[in-house]
């Protein structure tokens, strides 16, 4: 998108900005947590979001599109998740992986997660550790990676990473 700014006494209007990734996925997360209806404007349509859209859908939230940028996401509630009827496909989305996990772990059914071959080599041992520690089980190939099951324990706890995320170092 491009604005071409010229000095003008007074400024009005409107300008729609593109979606952003990082609350797209979380829209959707927390809608499909949340009981009743949610509506995301401005979610971006990227793969990695749409990934996430698609896999609260096979977790049991209701996912509409609505209109370009426009989803309607009726929320299965904390405890109405289910499990899915076949494997999340979470793409190339790491995103995706790491903030479902966290979901998963509070969920007392077991779901496998898959992504593409880049995804499935990336180490997920920054989330699976501290949630191993509150109680959620992994398994498979590569338990740590991203083409695993999970079995969360179907309640919250506490945990502290001890090193930031690796883009805020």
């Amino acid at each position: 998108m491009r604005f071409r700014v010229h000095p003008v006494n007074r400024l009005r209007g409107t300008a729609e900005v593109p979606g952003d990734k990082s609350i797209s996925h979380r829209a959707a997360l927390l809608g499909a947590l949340a009981e009743g209806v949610t509506e995301i404007h401005g979610c971006l349509e990227a793969e990695d979001c749409l990934r996430t859209l698609a896999a609260v859908g096979a977790l049991g939230a209701d996912v509409t599109r609505k209109g370009p940028g426009h989803y309607r996401v009726a929320g299965a509630g904390r405890h109405g998740l289910h499990e899915s009827d076949d494997v999340i496909d979470c793409g190339n989305s790491g995103t995706t992986a790491r903030l479902l996990l966290g979901v998963l772990a509070g969920q007392p059914f077991c779901t496998l997660l898959t992504g593409d071959a880049s995804l499935r080599r990336r180490p997920m041992a920054r989330v699976t550790e501290p949630l191993g520690r509150m109680g959620a089980t992994w398994g498979g190939p590569r338990p740590r990676a991203c083409r695993s099951r999970c079995r969360g324990r179907g309640r919250s706890g506490r945990s502290r990473t001890p090193l930031p995320s690796p883009r805020r170092r």
